[in-house]
């Protein structure tokens, strides 16, 4: 604490002198301030090192980072970026602007941290390389600072409620940056990549990557006031990132403008300017359709989280705004294929067809991630399964039990098999040709929108494989938990990404600041 309190009196005077808030900073007022020489990467890197060393595991104790690169290292890379900086050579729009990397994309062993998906199992384990998406950050001159917390496993080990999201067994339990109140239901700071969402809301990083399957991108940063997108399967690399399920997952990017998530995404896909464009394109004639189907507005008819009022209300006058700058609203739209893809015919046979796909796929990729590990002997699934026996009391405390989704994955039959061939084609069918392709041929629209605190509401774009982002709307009165919208849209024959960029790009020029977490105002760095 001690040092947490010296590093804060030694740097606020210089950064409040420049007018520079952590809470609000964006990557773009970065790279700005940068070029203009009125900060270097050494101070920024200083700055988001105490803030870090001030609330993760002091102050409001938020356990969103689970690893912080050494200091001495990241100064030493902050000082080498700066000087390329003084004689011209810039890699990026993001040269020497810090980020911090969820714990399952693989950073490497040079950077003095590991990766682990929080759990022990693979504590200690090394990794060959970056991961894809890591090697071309770096390249551009971005600070890796840190590795961001996340529910063990991507939320994958045990079935929904029974470990809280956000809980991994080497990082603990993230908190909200928001909620005061541990007792109250939105304390929880969704998953899987929650630590990336807490980090960037309380002023860790101006930017973070993520990680999602279904929602694990989408959701934590909606409950923490973030813009995100996850873009379509393949648009950017997954090699060296702990999978899930292949066919869905994408790794994605948060942070607090259009902007940041044009710049950092274009970086990902390996051409840096790719969306830029897109957020000053606007939304004049984009026709965005309120998809009313499936309860994603009332909750009627799903099993759990109905929307409040107050977000149905909230959101429905936000995308008046956007109507003000051309955009035509069409409500309703209708998706007759959303309940069967949500819940399946009478009860939940298709959402177990949704979950016997990421399953299969898990148990058959994660030795493919794992063989190359050194200093360990997990090889397979079957491993993770006798370690977390083996461990219980580090792995399966009290109120965090279980690991029947490993179990259920590792008697799955295969990618091959007719069985998930089967349910692969059939909700690829269902969520693409007969979902979102028709809904957006039969109602005419551009990108569909639903509340993102909608049970369900990333799941659609999930089992597509197509892009899906969130922008932050307001805060809930009741405990100051943020929320926001989630848009989604094809991928057919490219072009998503950009959509969603549009609709990003205004949305930040009309929607006023964005909500931060009032406990840590009052400790400007």
């Amino acid at each position: 604490m001690f040092l947490s309190l010296l590093l804060l009196s030694i740097l606020s005077p210089a950064i409040l002198a420049l007018g520079l808030d952590l809470l609000t900073a964006t990557a773009e007022e970065l790279s700005y301030r940068l070029s203009a020489n009125q900060i270097s990467s050494v101070r920024l890197v200083e700055a988001y090192l105490a803030r870090i060393e001030a609330h993760n595991h002091h102050g409001l104790n938020l356990r969103a980072v689970i690893d912080v690169a050494p200091r001495r290292l990241l100064l030493d890379q902050a000082a080498l970026l700066d000087h390329e900086r003084r004689i011209g050579r810039l890699r990026s729009r993001l040269h020497g602007v810090p980020i911090l990397v969820k714990d399952s994309i693989a950073t490497h062993p040079s950077l003095g941290m590991q990766t682990t998906a929080g759990s022990f199992a693979l504590e200690g384990t090394i990794v060959p390389d970056d991961a894809g998406v890591v090697a071309r950050l770096r390249k551009a001159g971005v600070i890796i600072i840190g590795k961001s917390n996340m529910s063990e496993w991507a939320n994958f080990r045990a079935s929904f409620g029974k470990i809280p999201s956000g809980w991994s067994a080497r990082g603990g339990q993230t908190r909200s940056a928001y909620v005061t109140d541990p007792l109250s239901p939105d304390w929880n700071p969704s998953g899987s990549s929650s630590g990336s969402a807490v980090g960037v809301s309380a002023g860790f990083s101006p930017l973070a990557l993520g990680t999602e399957t279904d929602g694990s991108i989408i959701m934590p940063a909606s409950y923490a006031a973030l813009y995100a997108i996850k873009p379509a399967v393949g648009i950017v690399p997954i090699d060296g990132v702990v999978p899930v399920g292949p066919s869905m997952d994408s790794v994605g990017v948060m942070g607090k403008s259009a902007w940041d998530m044009a710049i950092t995404l274009g970086v990902m896909a390996g051409e840096e300017g790719k969306y830029l464009d897109a957020i000053y394109e606007g939304v004049e004639g984009l026709r965005i359709g309120i998809l009313r189907e499936a309860g994603f507005w009332d909750g009627k008819g799903l099993d759990r989280q109905v929307c409040l009022p107050p977000i149905i209300n909230e959101s429905l006058d936000a995308l008046q705004k956007l109507e003000t700058l051309g955009a035509v609203v069409v409500d309703p739209v209708y998706m007759p294929s959303a309940p069967e893809i949500l819940l399946g015919p009478g009860e939940m046979a298709v959402l177990g067809s949704f979950l016997s796909s990421p399953t299969t796929e898990f148990k058959e990729s994660l030795p493919s991630y794992l063989s190359p590990l050194g200093n360990t002997t997990i090889r397979t699934l079957s491993d993770i399964i006798t370690f977390n026996v083996n461990h219980a009391p580090l792995e399966m405390p009290p109120n965090h039990c279980c690991q029947e989704i490993f179990l259920i994955a590792n008697h799955t039959t295969g990618t091959k098999s007719p069985e998930y061939l089967a349910a692969l084609t059939y909700l690829r069918k269902l969520s693409r040709d007969e979902g979102i392709q028709s809904t957006m041929r039969g109602f005419n629209v551009d990108v569909l929108v639903i509340p993102a605190d909608a049970s369900r509401s990333t799941t659609i774009s999930a089992v597509s494989g197509w892009p899906i982002a969130t922008v932050p709307v307001g805060v809930l009165a009741s405990s100051g938990r943020p929320f926001g919208l989630a848009f989604f849209t094809s991928g057919a024959g490219g072009g998503g990404e950009e959509r969603l960029m549009r609709l990003m790009g205004d949305w930040w020029r009309v929607a006023g600041e964005r909500s931060v977490p009032g406990r840590l105002r009052k400790n400007l760095l």
